[in-house]
């Protein structure tokens, strides 16, 4: 059994490495989400299954015995992505993996602006609550990866009463 884990970057093709591409184009199983699985292009011919929480996709790679598989997440798999609860589960089900990298919105975002981000905050407030006034205070320009509940507009709406 083969399982790739792949950072799938900003939304297209060309925030993928190559390596990602490869992987994809050879794997015969991916598991994603929904949205992920309908942007991906159709010469990824791999069985396409969908799936997002970490048991269910361990569930799958199990199922696929001697398949090689590759995992498909949005962004970067280092940056608030579904492998830090998936990453465990291989390990203890002794499932050997190979992590590859995409390209996160936060440097996407900094090279769209030209500025390094080494001294950002970066704050997750992606499906939970978070209070935009207090990290904006801290001094530092701060990146929000936003998503699910909390909105781009809901943090705005904070800055702008406070």
């Amino acid at each position: 059994m083969k399982v790739t884990l792949i950072g799938m970057g900003c939304g297209t093709e060309d925030t993928m490495t190559i390596q990602a591409k490869q992987a994809l184009e050879s794997a015969e199983q991916i598991i994603a989400a929904k949205g992920l699985l309908a942007r991906m292009p159709d010469r990824y011919k791999g069985e396409r299954i969908a799936a997002v929480w970490p048991q269910d996709i361990l569930d799958r790679i199990l199922e696929a015995k001697e398949k090689s598989v590759c995992v498909a997440f949005s962004g970067d798999s280092g940056f608030h992505s579904g492998t830090r609860n998936l990453v465990p589960l291989l390990r203890e089900a002794n499932i050997p993996f190979e992590l590859m990298p995409g390209i996160s919105s936060v440097q996407m975002l900094a090279a769209k602006l030209g500025r390094p981000w080494q001294d950002w905050l970066l704050v997750s407030a992606h499906g939970k609550q978070c209070d935009a006034v207090e990290m904006v205070m801290q001094g530092r320009p701060v990146f929000f990866l936003t998503g699910g509940e909390m909105l781009p507009s809901m943090l705005c709406t904070q800055l702008v009463e406070a």
